[in-house]
Formats: structure tokens, C-alpha cells, sequence
């Protein structure tokens, strides 16, 4: 699967995307603000919204042929998207694991996630040829 990360095009996304997650009572949501995709987290209670994180997808990881899932950056660190695109029924859900987990933006996302699905990240092959 190496070399399947790249830039997420808005292409993917006809219309914005609303999924719920009953079991942390939670709202995700998918969206484009020009050429940029976002996916959104919210809690409502009531009328009253307690919180939405917002996160612009940074990166797309799959050759989408079975799908694709994405991440964010937050401050220095890279984390799981919620929301992934599946190209067999070209329709957003939940990334697996999520609905069970509940953790929204918290899946970080590890240097062994980006060798197994992109190779070596640049630079550091030729770091551990010296060591």
C-alpha cells in the first residue's frame, strides 16, 4: 500500500456530510470552504452547542480503492480523522474503530501508520542508515 498519502481533493465531497455517534452523543460533520476539506465534532444539549472542534484535513491516506481516511494536524502532531470516504458505496461513515471508541480527534496517528500506508517519511531513511 506505500505511496498512497497525499493531499485530499474537494472533489470527494458533492454535498456536506452529517453522521451521529448516539453512543458519546456526539455530531461529526464533513464540509469544503474552498478548495479545503474540514470534519467537524459536536456536542448539542439541547439548543445549546457545549463544543465543536473543527480541523481542516491535512492529508488522505488510501489509494481509495477500498476507501480512504484522513488526517489533521494539531499542533505538531497528526491525528485520525473521524470520517472516511469508502469508495465501494461512495459514502462517508465512521473510520473503523470509531463508533465503538468515541474518540473523535484523539487517534493519533504513529511514524508505523505512515511507513506501512506511505513508505518512509522523508529524511529518515537515510537517519537509520547511519545509525
Amino acid at each position: 500500500m506505500g505511496r498512497s498519502v497525499s493531499k485530499p481533493t474537494a472533489n470527494l465531497l458533492a454535498e456536506p456530510v452529517r453522521r451521529r455517534n448516539d453512543t458519546v452523543n456526539r455530531d461529526f460533520r464533513v464540509f469544503r470552504d474552498g478548495s479545503s476539506l474540514f470534519q467537524s465534532e459536536s456536542e448539542q444539549q439541547g439548543s445549546k452547542t457545549v463544543f465543536e472542534a473543527v480541523h481542516r484535513l491535512e492529508y488522505a491516506i488510501g489509494s481509495g480503492e477500498n476507501g480512504i481516511s484522513f488526517v489533521v494536524r494539531r499542533g505538531d502532531h497528526l491525528f485520525q480523522a473521524p470520517l472516511s470516504y469508502y469508495a465501494a458505496t461512495k459514502t462517508w461513515d465512521f473510520s473503523p474503530g470509531f463508533l465503538q471508541s468515541g474518540e473523535g480527534f484523539n487517534r493519533p496517528i504513529y511514524e508505523a501508520c505512515i511507513v506501512c500506508h506511505a513508505g518512509q517519511p522523508a529524511g529518515r531513511s537515510a537517519e537509520r542508515r547511519q545509525v
